[in-house]
């Protein structure tokens, strides 16, 4: 059956601006001038039927539906380069895809690989950190890390990490305004996330304080996000262990009430695919219980 595509190389530059952040970081990606690039850009939205960027004074924002596509082409010429490179060489790296949240993949996943890919260096992790709507596309990962709780009987999820959460803040922030009891919290401002709504109800209710909550308070959509937030001194927030383990162990965040913390549900991984003996995703899967009962 004849496929209906557009031009190669107009998918690339689309893809490489759109991860890379730029037209110029694109350009000296594929080794082409900025104008190439908008040239195959062009194209590619003619062929399409319409603008993938809007402007906003000098730049360039991809549309959200640019973003989702771009993360389609992307899946798709990884898979094609796993396709090409491994046709005939027993010695081909084993591709595998991974979906996971954003800050479980910067904070935790990816620090560890490094020790992965030193016992399995034929294997190649490939993690997008997509929205769960997106990792639920039928085929689009072979692992899907969840934060949830594990659930008997479903031979297709494995639960690698446990996980706590308590008060957490900078060094900078403390210095200027220390916490000498919990009474102290209700001078700070709090940092709260859409995507862990519950956290300070629930550490607040384990502090025994639930009946009050800090007025003055920042909101984010991602807790990525208010993790920065809190980096940067801007706030308290409730963040969790062992994700952040490396941040308290070098100082960059401080716990000052260790004692007090809630136990959460933890993470999974969800196998999209059946995994048997030395298959890579079942590699992986047993790597990643090894270094999750080691974290605990």
């Amino acid at each position: 059956m004849k496929r209906e595509l557009p031009s190669l190389n107009a998918l690339k530059a689309f893809e490489a601006a759109i991860r890379t952040g730029s037209f110029t970081s694109a350009s000296a990606e594929l080794n082409v001038t900025h104008g190439a690039v908008s040239k195959q850009i062009q194209r590619l939205e003619n062929w399409i039927g319409h603008k993938l960027f809007t402007r906003a004074g000098q730049r360039l924002i991809p549309t959200t539906g640019a973003i989702a596509l771009a993360a389609q082409i992307g899946d798709a010429f990884d898979r094609l380069a796993d396709s090409v490179s491994g046709y005939g060489s027993p010695e081909a790296r084993h591709i595998i895809y991974v979906a996971a949240p954003a800050t479980f993949a910067m904070r935790w996943l990816i620090p560890r690989l490094e020790n992965f890919y030193l016992g399995q260096p034929h294997i190649d992790v490939r993690i997008r950190t997509t929205s769960m709507l997106e990792a639920a596309l039928p085929g689009a990962f072979d692992v899907i890390v969840r934060r949830e709780p594990p659930q008997r009987g479903r031979a297709a999820t494995v639960h690698f990490l446990n996980e706590t959460s308590t008060l957490m803040a900078s060094p900078k922030l403390l210095r200027r305004a220390p916490l000498e009891s919990m009474e102290d919290i209700f001078k700070h401002t709090i940092l709260t996330t859409e995507s862990r709504p519950s956290a300070w109800d629930n550490w607040l209710r384990a502090a025994k304080l639930n009946d009050r909550l800090p007025q003055r308070r920042h909101n984010f959509d991602h807790f990525f996000v208010a993790m920065q937030a809190a980096l940067d001194g801007l706030g308290l927030m409730i963040g969790p262990l062992p994700i952040l383990d490396d941040d308290v162990a070098t100082g960059r965040l401080l716990v000052p009430f260790p004692d007090t913390f809630v136990v959460e549900n933890g993470y999974v991984a969800e196998i999209a695919r059946v995994a048997r003996g030395a298959d890579p995703v079942s590699i992986f899967l047993e790597w990643l219980v090894e270094i999750g009962k080691a974290a605990t």
